[in-house]
């Protein structure tokens, strides 16, 4: 169990093992040396839920694309797609490179920004349902 003090001076108790414990710490000494933290959108919990979500659309990050939480957010950070745009503008055969996308996903991904910059929805074609 530890805590962390917000710039509020409000202390909250966590608990976590000791190995998760040390990455968190090296976490905040990056950021005590300068390393940007970017809102990632719906991952906040109140009291910072709506401070971090309205970030996310200010600065169009890639979170706001349906699919992308933490984990794929970091694999695209990595490959320098940290926006809606950058991800928009990406080819479809440079997102299959990263692990864990596959060509639906890359497709859906790549979709799902183009809409979300165009503010309108991207028809994939009519259902067909059987007579």
């Amino acid at each position: 169990m530890f805590y962390v003090i917000n710039r509020d001076y409000e202390e909250s108790e966590v608990g976590y093992d000791e190995v998760e414990l040390l990455a968190i710490l090296e976490d905040i000494r990056e950021i005590l040396r300068g390393k940007e933290v970017t809102p990632t959108y719906g991952a906040c919990e109140w009291p910072w839920e709506t401070y971090n979500n309205e970030e996310a659309i200010r600065r169009r990050d890639i979170s706001l694309v349906s699919g992308v939480g933490p984990s794929f957010k970091q694999k695209l950070t990595e490959m320098r797609i940290g926006t809606v745009d950058d991800l928009a503008k990406t080819p479809l055969e440079d997102l299959v490179k990263i692990k864990g996308i596959g060509g639906k996903r890359a497709r859906k991904f790549s979709l799902n920004s183009k809409a979300l910059i165009s503010e309108n929805y991207i028809c994939l074609g009519l259902c067909q349902f059987p007579e």
